[in-house]
């Protein structure tokens, strides 16, 4: 609805940049609306949270023309730290959404080896620290770590459930989407107190 109003006051030269994680349909689209009008479009999707913002160091991954990224370039380097290309527009999308679905299985993975800990007499506390020096250690892991419960993540798990949908969406027939939808789904209903049919 933005971009309706937004794309026809644009000028010629002008360039657009989407920082939402939506369908690379989406943005594939809405390239073909700017191409009409002369302005580039990059989508560039963010990961980091607020405070790689705060330092400059975001990764955005990035999808449309060379050009178009190097248009933008002077502003995104401003808080990014990576500024990756990934290939046409909705590209960067795609590697949104896989990376917050990988995110997603990670925290589902750590939950179910917590749990498995937990039937084997080990402590919580010492079993995280231990992982966090060890290989299993993982992002995903570390910010599991930190919470006592699932429900504890309640206000993040929506997002990581919607980037999970958005991968079934986009990759239905792929083995790799089911395996981590599989892993994350546990935890994630957990979170959010909802089963995966109602997630």
């Amino acid at each position: 609805e933005v971009c309706d109003r937004l794309i026809p006051a644009m000028k010629a030269g002008s360039l657009l940049v989407i920082h939402a994680t939506i369908l690379p349909e989406t943005c594939e689209a809405l390239e073909r609306r700017c191409a009409e009008r002369g302005v580039a479009f990059l989508d560039a999707p963010v990961s980091g949270g607020g405070g790689a913002a705060a330092a400059g160091t975001l990764t955005v991954m990035c999808g449309g023309s060379p050009d178009a990224l190097e248009q933008a370039r002077p502003v995104l380097s401003s808080f990014a730290g990576t500024l990756t290309l990934l290939g046409k527009a909705g590209a960067g999308q795609r590697a949104k959404i896989v990376n917050n679905a990988l995110m997603a299985a990670n925290m589902g993975l750590a939950h179910a080896a917590f749990e498995a800990g937990e039937a084997l007499g080990l402590e919580r506390a010492s079993l995280g620290d231990l992982i966090k020096v060890s290989s299993g250690r993982s992002f995903g892991f570390e910010v599991y770590a930190r919470l006592s419960k699932p429900a504890d993540f309640a206000h993040g798990a929506p997002l990581l459930v919607k980037d999970v949908d958005l991968l079934s969406r986009i990759a239905p027939g792929s083995p790799g989407a089911r395996q981590l939808r599989s892993a994350a789904t546990p935890f994630l209903s957990d979170a959010t107190g909802k089963s995966d049919r109602e997630n």
